[in-house]
């Protein structure tokens, strides 16, 4: 159920909906983190939801823009608690101390590993975002992309393209979601951003020009 049902829920009616979906965290010893390094930083901008989980918040790889998501910055101390060996797709992490799982919703035939890996930087990028330009800074805080951009600046700003939508993190064009519904496609030469294709909307949301 969408939290936009919810919205038009009678109030003590959503609660209680939402209170039965929420799941108590596992515990540590439970947790099984395979070859993944403990602690980091994240790499990307992403957004989290506390609708469902109550005592963490949540992180999709879809990374959509929803109303009321909290943006979590790149940069951010990272530590990879694990995943249960019955459920790969969600993976516990500490994110500047507090609780969050990260969940593999469009991408799950990539192994739990490689999945966590791909947003654990080992070096802090926001020394990285600290040596740009300052329009270029500015627009990846923001969670926009500009004409000209790196790959590398895209990905900190938009977060890693959906794998199971995009054949290869270095391909010419890359795919990516405002919303379920807000495609818009990169287009890169010479791994930098060269034009992107989407509706009105969409293009207003995400490039700055």
């Amino acid at each position: 159920m969408t939290s936009s049902v919810l919205r038009g829920l009678v109030p003590g009616f959503a609660l209680a909906i939402a209170a039965a979906c929420v799941q108590a965290a596992p515990s540590s010893s439970e947790l099984v983190t395979g070859s993944v390094p403990r602690a980091g930083w994240l790499c990307c901008n992403m957004r989290a939801s506390h609708l469902w989980l109550g005592d963490r918040d949540w992180i999709s790889d879809g990374n959509y823009r929803f109303e009321g998501a909290m943006l979590v910055p790149l940069g951010t101390p990272m530590v990879v608690m694990g995943w249960l060996p019955d459920k790969p797709y969600d993976v516990h992490l500490l994110l500047a101390g507090q609780p969050f799982e990260l969940g593999n919703d469009y991408s799950r035939d990539v192994p739990p590993e490689q999945f966590v890996k791909r947003y654990l930087a080992t070096t802090d990028p926001a020394v990285r975002l600290a040596a740009f330009a300052p329009e270029i800074r500015q627009s990846i805080q923001a969670s926009r992309i500009r004409i000209g951009m790196t790959r590398e600046q895209v990905f900190m700003a938009l977060g890693m393209p959906i794998v199971s939508m995009n054949a290869r993190d270095d391909a010419p064009y890359l795919r990516y979601w405002t919303h379920r519904t807000g495609e818009f496609w990169i287009t890169f030469a010479n791994d930098r951003v060269t034009r992107v294709d989407t509706d009105t909307t969409t293009r207003a949301e995400v490039l700055d020009e």
